[in-house]
């Protein structure tokens, strides 16, 4: 995907068995790394020793910093799946232990942290002064009208979110005046089907996110 052109990539995040981050969406398959399954979870050694699928290297969130420094273009966009404020947090302490100790907090420059309601924005802001969130819809009690989709536009202006995503069914095309007029984008997940990215993009979504799309299928 980098060599087709794609310069921005979430990234989903699990704590390992000693409370490191590592990139994984989570741990029910058991035939994805040897070993490793939601019974046996692992710590992050054993998880970066296992390959995925007997053939990708598996990264833990420090190996995705380093990754950063070699690709200075790549932003990311976090999915760390819990709402729980006790899970999160752990997930973002070893995250900033991590940073810290490579030297690297300036990363976090180009990591646009997905935030699933107010209240994580919130303790996570108590933590660290993370400069960039996305305020993502799944998980929140999104309502898909005009007016829900205001109040979530409006706090995310006064917050200083520069983002909000949504499932793609629930995107209207009356929406985009309204995010326009708070100056807040608006992302669309999980498009796969290149003539439906396209209508999305042309009725005001600001980007889509994808498994497989490239810039080359949009043109």
């Amino acid at each position: 995907q980098y060599k087709a052109g794609i310069r921005v990539f979430e990234a989903d995040f699990r704590l390992t068995r000693d409370g490191k981050v590592v990139l994984r969406h989570d741990w029910w398959h058991a035939d994805w790394q040897n070993g490793i399954d939601w019974t046996h979870i692992p710590t992050r050694e054993k998880f970066i020793s296992e390959p995925i699928l007997s053939q990708y290297t598996p990264l833990s969130f420090r190996d995705l910093l380093l990754l950063m420094e070699v690709y200075p273009d790549i932003c990311i966009i976090t999915d760390t799946k819990f709402d729980e404020s006790d899970i999160f947090t752990l997930q973002f302490d070893a995250m900033l232990a991590d940073a810290r100790e490579l030297g690297l907090t300036y990363l976090f420059d180009r990591i646009a942290i997905q935030v699933y309601n107010g209240n994580m924005r919130t303790a996570l802001n108590n933590l660290y002064p993370f400069p960039h969130y996305i305020y993502t819809l799944y998980q929140d009690s999104f309502k898909g009208t005009k007016d829900a989709f205001r109040e979530k536009v409006v706090y995310c202006a006064e917050r200083g979110i520069g983002g909000i995503t949504m499932d793609e069914y629930w995107w209207n095309a009356s929406f985009a005046a309204i995010a326009k007029e708070y100056d807040v984008q608006v992302y669309v997940h999980t498009v796969n089907d290149a003539a439906k990215a396209k209508e999305l993009l042309n009725t005001g979504v600001s980007g889509v996110y994808s498994d497989t799309l490239t810039p080359g299928d949009l043109e």
